[in-house]
């Protein structure tokens, strides 16, 4: 029965063909959503607050927000101490820095090619 089903929508020209692979993932995608909507009740019916949570859950809120507070606070004075122990100046005697002006190129892009190289050859295709 079912092979005398798929052999006949087959047959059918393209478009048909597509309509009938929509609705199919579309009753599946709903009966996914349907069933998943109808066990978040079960899901859920655990985690109900008690009344006395909110209160709870504000007094942990400010918590939070006194200790951002704190933290922050700090920042000024350790940006202030990092600042200050940077150097004002780049000292030029010391070897490791260099300027622009002495550095010179070190390759030879303009020499001939080395014999061993072989051209790189690309195919591509054009859709007809």
């Amino acid at each position: 029965m079912l092979l005398r089903v798929l052999k006949s929508i087959r047959r059918r020209p393209k478009h048909v063909r597509d309509r009938y692979a929509f609705w199919i993932a579309a009753s599946m995608t709903g009966l996914v959503v349907t069933l998943w909507a109808w066990q978040l009740p079960n899901r859920f019916s655990d985690t109900v607050a008690p009344a006395t949570q909110p209160a709870a859950s504000a007094s942990a809120f400010s918590s939070f927000i006194n200790e951002a507070k704190e933290r922050f606070s700090n920042i000024g004075a350790e940006v202030t101490e990092v600042v200050e122990t940077i150097p004002s100046e780049v000292p030029t005697q010391d070897p490791t820095f260099v300027e622009v002006s002495q550095l010179r190129p070190t390759s030879t892009a303009s020499g001939p090619a080395s014999p061993s190289a072989r051209p790189v050859r690309i195919a591509t295709t054009t859709a007809q």
